[in-house]
């Protein structure tokens, strides 16, 4: 019976999924994947719960790109987060967002600031709350490993 050698991990691997700041990450990311999830396939319904009731069917396509966008990049996300990429992680969504911001500043331009508001400063607040943490993660494993 042969066995094989076994590769001890960098001692930064073992902590990762024990930090806050990746689940937090990854509760992120599968929140956005549904709801893009859902601007896809029920997107009257989703946009009217996000503030911009649709007129007509013709807006159905704009809302369905804007459901593939959230998708596209909760998948990129979750794929960095299993990957163990936190340096392309903590780049992908701090480039993310501004997202929230444009779309509160879209929606408050054209409907005015209302309660629908809540949801996408919801977003706000935990992309940036996820963003932080990641950064400090990821700047304290920079520091250990030096």
């Amino acid at each position: 019976m042969t066995s094989s050698p076994s590769v001890a991990a960098p001692p930064h691997q073992p902590r990762y999924w024990r930090s806050p700041a990746i689940w937090l990450a990854l509760i992120a990311a599968l929140a956005f994947l549904v709801i893009g999830l859902r601007l896809i396939m029920l997107p009257s319904a989703a946009s009217a719960s996000f503030g911009m009731p649709m007129v007509s069917d013709s807006e159905t396509l704009f809302v369905q790109v804007y459901g593939s966008r959230t998708v596209l990049l909760a998948l990129v996300a979750i794929a960095l987060i299993v990957a163990r990429q936190l340096a392309g992680l903590v780049a992908l969504l701090t480039l993310a967002l501004p997202l929230p911001l444009f779309d509160i500043w879209l929606l408050s331009t054209r409907h005015g600031f209302g309660p629908e508001l809540g949801r996408h400063l919801a977003s706000l607040a935990l992309l940036a709350l996820t963003v932080g943490l990641l950064w400090w993660k990821f700047l304290g494993d920079r520091r250990a490993r030096v």
